[in-house]
């Protein structure tokens, strides 16, 4: 019994290693550190000409980049969460209350685009007690995994103008 060439058996593992290089480099659902598919096209405050004591909430469109699906809270999900950054704020909790729409897992193919608003029943919201030029921190919350569960997340700061 003859044993096989050793540089045929080493050029074999060369191949079998480099093959499963090129396989985790290339996946398609492999998103390397630092890489965010979600991209947020624009936010509207609500109300659009926000006063001294108004409840803030905010709409946000956003978009998948990416080739893979990515997934996220729809229906009254916490998908969409924002806070003023500012001293001159109140905050008002989530009221836990009943939805009128299931939270259901919602995804997005590439270059699909949503819109969520901030829902009081899942997320705090804030109101101005002061008037003048704020900006607000929104953020989207998503996953590349079907879960509830929203492991990733995306941020865009916007101004408010908040008058008397």
């Amino acid at each position: 019994m003859k044993f096989p060439n050793v540089m045929i058996v080493i050029l074999l593992s060369l191949v079998i290693i480099s093959v499963g290089i090129l396989v985790y480099l290339f996946n398609l659902y492999h998103y390397s550190e630092g890489y965010n598919p979600v991209r947020i096209v624009s936010v509207k405050v609500i109300p659009d000409n926000p006063h001294v004591n108004d409840i803030l909430d905010f709409n946000a469109t956003f978009e998948n980049l990416g080739y893979p699906p990515i997934y996220y809270v729809g229906g009254c999900g916490p998908e969409i969460t924002y806070f003023i950054l500012s001293n001159n704020t109140k905050t008002i909790g989530a009221s836990g209350c009943m939805c009128p729409i299931e939270p259901t897992a919602k995804y997005l193919s590439q270059h699909e685009i949503a819109s969520a608003v901030t829902s009081f029943c899942t997320s705090d919201r804030q109101l101005v007690t002061k008037p003048g030029q704020y900006m607000a921190n929104v953020t989207v919350h998503w996953s590349t995994k079907q879960l509830m569960y929203l492991e990733n997340s995306t941020s865009a700061l916007i101004k408010l103008n908040v008058t008397k």
